[in-house]
């Protein structure tokens, strides 16, 4: 059930998800009691799937129960402890709750470290994420400290190829933007546009993320045309490659969003870091345990 319901996730098809996720819980549940740590799984890929489908309140809840329990059982000093902080950090950060949300960042990042050491591919998705909720709070300068060293570190450990060099650079991208250093976030853009085109191909909804990303920030500074050409890419890529109730569906809502501003002139009239928020491709890395990809990227 939890394979049939991670495959469903990989499909965007999150109803169907959910409710294998649910009945591995209540399976395990049955079987182990509930103060068991497969229980603890569980409930974190429920959790995870349910932030996906915008369920925030549920999805807290469980994510809060998950690192308490996974503390009682396995100790402080455990994977599983990082992941569900990771994770918790994930959905608050969704909320807007974003004092919380770095918090949590802190604990899993500097719990991931003395675990891992610091040449792991599981720190620089932490990095990555407290970037992301730095810039979310206008903290860009330790923002763009963070997301250097995860960017840095990613390539050291995968090479420059690798679709998280892509996620890294799209998150540097746009905390560039927001300190008006364009130049060097443009040439950030482009290249995490380039990993994506090559390794998912140019109609794929991770290429789609970073253009949306990249539309936003042309946007930000005036480039009005580019920002919207961007943005109609992105627009087209989504209406054929995402299934309908995908929580990308926020993204397909953003670049239309930003087409209809360029076509009606009303270039104020859509907050973009507001009402929809924008998620360029694996901006926020959900940790996971013993997932395809053997590291903890979502």
């Amino acid at each position: 059930m939890s394979q049939l319901g991670s495959a469903y996730e990989a499909l965007g098809q999150y109803d169907k998800a959910a409710a294998e996720f649910q009945q591995a819980l209540n399976l395990s549940e049955e079987v182990h009691g509930k103060q068991h740590p497969h229980v603890a799984t569980f409930l974190n890929n429920l959790a995870h799937v349910l932030d996906k489908q915008g369920k925030y309140e549920e999805a807290e809840a469980m994510h809060r129960e998950a690192p308490a329990l996974a503390k009682k059982l396995l100790g402080g000093e455990h994977p599983q402890v990082a992941m569900s902080l990771n994770n918790l950090a994930l959905v608050l950060d969704h909320q807007g709750k974003y004092a919380e949300a770095e918090a949590m960042y802190r604990q899993a990042l500097a719990l991931i470290k003395r675990l891992l050491g610091g040449e792991h591919s599981q720190v620089a998705a932490g990095l990555s994420n407290l970037a992301i909720v730095l810039r979310e709070q206008g903290k860009y300068e330790e923002a763009e400290a963070m997301s250097r060293q995860a960017l840095a570190l990613i390539k050291r450990l995968v090479g420059e190829e690798h679709p998280f060099v892509a996620s890294c650079s799209s998150v540097l991208g746009k905390v560039l933007s927001g300190r008006t250093k364009y130049v060097e976030g443009d040439q950030h853009f482009e290249r995490a546009l380039a990993i994506c085109e090559k390794q998912f191909g140019k109609g794929h909804a991770n290429t789609a993320k970073v253009l949306i990303g990249f539309a936003e920030s042309q946007q930000k500074r005036g480039n009005h045309a580019k920002a919207k050409l961007l943005a109609e890419r992105a627009l087209a890529i989504q209406e054929k490659a995402l299934p309908l109730g995908h929580l990308d569906l926020a993204d397909r809502a953003v670049a239309r969003a930003l087409t209809d501003m360029f076509a009606s002139d009303e270039l104020t009239a859509i907050s973009i870091d507001g009402g929809l928020r924008v998620v360029a491709f694996g901006e926020s890395c959900a940790l996971v345990l013993a997932h395809d990809t053997g590291v903890w990227i979502g």
